[in-house]
């Protein structure tokens, strides 16, 4: 019966069950699994129906995607009917998979994440949603998808607008409308729509859904036109505007990484209609945020339906140009960058890794950095003294509610609320009448709980605004500034050596989770304190030390400690934390044999303490040359905790030198692909 109605696979797009290969389950629905696949030699999706009776909504979707040309849609590779079944195996999970023969399937582009999981990736203890920045980009790309749709003749309404079906290349940001088995139709059941309509789609259509039932209930013989009284106007404008409202839903949950009901369950709409469900559909938006993004948001979510922007003002109006509002307005020569490596708002305030470092592979000079006897710096004791804020703050109300919330954190065992030590004053080589490789800095004690919460109002600032805090990047502001960090890379002493990186674990009061890290991070802390004539002084040598022996089981004693080379400080402009970073060679001479660990050796200690296992789910040992690096580093950068980026290209730097890893950075983005030529030119 079904071949008979196949008059729905056009001969153009067909792609034969046999030109498929290597399946593995991506996902699974109420009515189709998707699979990522072959398709000569390209990765490709396939969604495979599970029921047949949903075949109108396939036939739908594939028809559509067809006919569609654009950026910010989902590509369209062809459809057809399994002949015979598919059996295949998970390679990770050795579950078996069979496919009926006789299913339909539909193949597209692969796109590996969605924007849910992406945001649901990028969640901090101390942010849910993403920086204004990424959801000005990924909003525009939304916009644009809506008006292409929106504007062909019939326009098309989407209808199932959600951060699930909002495919997303993770490198440019580039948003994919997906999922359009419900377009320029309306899937009802019974007296509920699915969770995913209630939750993101407008109140109006809930109200239309109410209404349509409560006629139904009458046996009304007027059906036809029942739609176009009750809703003010007609079918495809009614809905074209709800996917404003869902556009306007979805860019709120990017903002803030709350969904409309969040912690609900289930969202009925009879159970709206009865309020029996509190009505919280609409995401709260932050009280600071400001410009474009709060009027889209606002505008989109109107409650009269006509009163929202249309997809083509939404993109002449409120995203014109190609000058993003949120990014920061700084040259980019001001922060660091190499090669694909950009927009990193990682300042350097002074590194001693500069243009002229040739490299030790080239020179066998070992790196200098700055001298273990100037790395003792003076420190003011007193929690009160710098564990307050300025006296008629304009964000101390602000201040208060963050501190409130991070002090009950620490209360219920979330976080440790410890003396926390922040950077007062850095005078840099340059600064100094004869430049000496050497830098001075001044710090003062504060707690973990008061860097927290005035770090979450530094984070929720506009970056125009930052920039009035912070003109000079080198000087340290007194308020902001509240921590201090070591970042120190390890190479083993294998050979080839071998380059740490240790992925941090999801879990609650983990900074950066899941992200990549190396070597060790660590926050300078009172253990670091020494006494000179009664005076305390913090060694961040010490630091450095400690950091490898606790997050590593990398122990430094007596001269090995002459092998860590720190050579770069740092400001994280995003977050407003001052940091020092370098490495440490174990198989440099200096360090004693027995602890010139390997990547085998060093990886029995790490597995042996609890501390880390909580904080690494997973280490990743990596060849130290630099095609290698640079090829891990481009595949995984988005992963990367933000001074991560830093820190491996100044290690870079300090072993092959600085032209040579440039030229590397800069042939792999030029080159646009996946892979650098096995050399790099000279």
């Amino acid at each position: 019966a079904f071949l008979a109605e196949s008059s729905g696979f056009r001969t153009v797009g067909k792609v034969s069950q046999d030109e498929l290969a290597a399946w593995e389950p991506l996902g699974e629905g109420g009515f189709s699994s998707v699979y990522k696949t072959k398709l000569k030699g390209n990765d490709v999706a396939v969604k495979v129906l599970k029921n047949l009776k949903e075949t109108r909504s396939l036939l739908t979707e594939g028809n559509l995607l067809r006919d569609f040309r654009h950026d910010n849609i989902i590509a369209f590779r062809g459809m057809n009917i399994l002949e015979r079944d598919v059996s295949f195996e998970n390679v990770s999970t050795h579950e078996k998979f069979t496919l009926k023969a006789g299913c339909p399937f539909l193949v597209m582009e692969y796109i590996p994440k969605n924007l849910h999981r992406f945001v649901e990736d990028h969640k901090t203890p101390e942010s849910r949603g993403l920086p204004k920045s990424q959801v000005w980009t990924i909003g525009r790309g939304m916009a644009n998808g809506l008006m292409y749709l929106h504007s062909l003749n019939p326009p098309i309404s989407h209808r199932d607008l959600k951060p699930d079906n909002i495919l997303l290349e993770i490198r440019s940001l580039r948003v994919k409308l997906a999922d359009f088995g419900l377009s320029r139709t309306i899937e009802r059941s019974d007296n509920d729509l699915s969770l995913f309509h209630a939750r993101w789609t407008a109140p109006d259509v809930w109200d239309d859904y109410i209404t349509a039932n409560e006629y139904n209930k009458e046996d009304t013989t007027e059906n036809e036109t029942v739609e176009e009284e009750h809703t003010g106007f007609g079918d495809e404008l009614f809905y074209l505007r709800a996917d404003i409202y869902s556009y306007g839903q979805v860019v709120a949950y990017t903002l803030t990484g709350n969904t409309p009901w969040q912690g609900t369950n289930s969202v009925s709409v009879l159970g709206i209609q009865n309020n029996l469900i509190k009505k919280e559909d609409r995401v709260e938006l932050p009280e600071e945020l400001g410009g474009l993004l709060r009027k889209v948001i606002e505008d989109c979510r109107m409650e009269n339906p006509e009163m929202r922007p249309t997809a083509d003002e939404l993109v002449s109006e409120y995203f014109s140009g190609d000058v993003n509002p949120y990014q920061t307005e700084a040259k980019s020569a001001e922060f660091f960058s190499c090669g694909f490596l950009q927009n990193t708002y990682v300042f350097v305030a002074e590194s001693l890794v500069d243009e002229s470092s040739e490299g030790y592979f080239k020179t066998a000079v070992r790196p200098q950095g700055f001298p273990p006897e100037c790395l003792l710096y003076p420190v003011e004791v007193g929690n009160k003294e710098y564990n307050d804020v300025p006296k008629e703050w304009v964000y101390e109300r602000k201040y208060r509610e963050h501190y409130g919330r991070f002090r009950q954190d620490a209360i219920d065992k979330k976080i440790a609320d410890n003396p926390s030590i922040a950077l007062k004053t850095l005078i840099t080589s340059q600064e100094e009448e004869e430049e000496r490789q050497e830098i001075q800095l001044m710090f003062g004690q504060s707690t973990y709980c008061h860097h927290r919460a005035v770090r979450e109002i530094w984070r929720n600032l506009e970056d125009s605004k930052k920039r009035e805090f912070v003109v000079c990047k080198t000087t340290v502001h007194p308020v902001f500034s509240t921590s201090f960090g070591l970042h120190v890379a390890v190479l083993t002493a294998d050979k080839p050596r071998k380059f740490i990186f240790g992925k941090r674990a999801n879990r609650e009061g983990m900074p950066t989770p899941s992200k990549f890290t190396c070597g060790a991070v660590e926050s300078v802390s009172v253990k670091d304190y020494v006494y000179k004539d009664g005076k305390p002084y913090v060694n961040l040598i010490q630091t450095a030390v400690r950091g490898l022996e606790e997050k590593l089981r990398v122990e430094l004693k007596g001269s090995d400690i002459k092998a860590l080379c720190l050579t770069t400080v740092y400001l994280k402009f995003d977050t407003h934390e001052w940091g020092c970073c370098g490495y440490v060679d174990l198989s440099d001479e200096r360090v004693a044999p027995e602890r010139r660990l390997t990547f085998e050796q060093l990886g029995s200690r790490f597995t042996m303490g609890p501390k880390d296992k909580y904080e690494h789910e997973e280490v990743v040992a990596v060849d130290f040359e630099l095609s290698r690096m640079v090829e891990f580093v481009r595949e995984n950068y988005e992963d990367f905790a933000s001074s991560t980026k830093l820190v491996v290209v100044k290690v870079l730097q300090s072993f092959f030198g600085v032209a040579a890893v440039e030229r590397a950075f800069r042939v792999y983005l030029e080159d646009g692909n996946n892979t650098l030529p096995k050399e790099i030119p000279s």
